[in-house]
């Protein structure tokens, strides 16, 4: 049966001689064709063009999937029963309990009055111990060395704090702004510089710190002096060594790279303070050719080593000629 706009019948465009078939009608255009809505097929399958509406709802029964003797009663029931906490074997929702049912807790925490202790019997600093630390730590500052930024001679050798000559040549090279001295030793014990030092009392300590690179096998600092110089009483060095040796030698492994080091010495109580002090750094059991370079040398009072800085008379000499200079371009200009 065809009206033009639906069709009912056993046979439509996919199908013929199905067992039912309604369709939509013949789609005319350029080619027609009969168009499909609904099929049954021979195999008693049935084929939905488009989507199924059902107004009214549906009804499926899936009793016959479902194997009954599988499912437990409550499940099935319409009221659920109810089970208690103890019943399920889960934690009540709230519990009442003393410290004293706890049976893996030490005695003195399960105690009201907690003990006490002091701070050596729990290895922890005692406050005469912190101020003793604190009281013992002495820093100076001021650089008691003279030209440390240019490495260069003081106006004269006998100024306490300058260059003594025998020193190693000045090189190009700069560390921080701070002029450098070394290069490839001579010899096994090589000088590297060495500074005069007058200003010192008996049993005062200081503290003299440096730069230096280099691959020699052993570098060595010295406080030390002519017959009857005040002698070292202890020594100590920023590489944790610590010794008693009279003439102050520390001795210090070097890098390839720069680093900081320092050695701090105290004086004996007894000597002849007339008698200047030499500081002395030199390799020790170096092979000729190895280097070595030293920079910023710094001597100050105390035992801490504090950042490089210039000498008080270094910074009053600069600003006298900062001043001189500044007189003398007024002059000419007044001129």
């Amino acid at each position: 049966y065809d009206t033009g706009m639906c069709s009912v019948g056993r046979c439509n465009k996919t199908v013929y001689n199905a067992l039912f078939v309604v369709g939509n009608g013949v789609v005319r255009g350029e080619e027609e064709y009969p168009s499909d809505a609904l099929v049954v097929d021979n195999a008693g399958n049935l084929h939905i063009a488009g989507r199924m509406f059902a107004d009214g709802g549906v009804e499926i029964d899936l009793g016959e999937y479902l194997r009954s003797d599988e499912i437990a009663d409550w499940a099935k029931a319409t009221a659920k029963p109810e089970y208690t906490a103890s019943e399920v074997g889960a934690a009540a929702e709230s519990h009442n309990h003393t410290v004293s049912d706890i049976t893996d807790m030490p005695d003195w925490a399960k105690a009201t009055a907690k003990p006490e202790y002091t701070a050596s019997e729990v290895g922890a600093a005692t406050v005469a111990d912190i101020k003793a630390a604190v009281d013992g730590i002495e820093i100076g500052g001021s650089n008691l060395l003279l030209n440390t930024k240019s490495f260069s001679n003081a106006t004269s050798t006998s100024l306490s704090g300058a260059l003594l000559s025998g020193s190693a040549s000045l090189t190009d090279e700069k560390y921080r702004g701070l002029s450098v001295r070394g290069g490839a030793v001579a010899e096994s014990q090589s000088v590297v510089c060495r500074y005069g030092f007058k200003d010192f009392d008996l049993g005062e300590t200081f503290t003299f710190s440096f730069f230096a690179r280099g691959n020699v096998p052993e570098l060595r600092v010295y406080f030390y002096g002519e017959t009857g110089y005040v002698q070292v009483a202890k020594c100590t060095n920023s590489q944790g060594e610590a010794n008693t040796n009279t003439d102050g030698r520390c001795s210090f492994s070097v890098s390839d790279s720069w680093k900081k080091y320092r050695v701090t010495w105290t004086l004996k109580q007894a000597g002849d303070t007339s008698i200047a002090k030499w500081i002395l750094i030199r390799t020790f059991n170096s092979t000729i050719g190895q280097e070595i370079y030293v920079c910023g040398c710094k001597l100050e009072k105390g035992n801490k080593a504090t950042d490089w800085s210039p000498a008080a008379d270094d910074v009053l000499s600069l600003e006298e000629r900062v001043s001189a200079l500044e007189a003398a371009i007024l002059s000419g200009g007044e001129g």
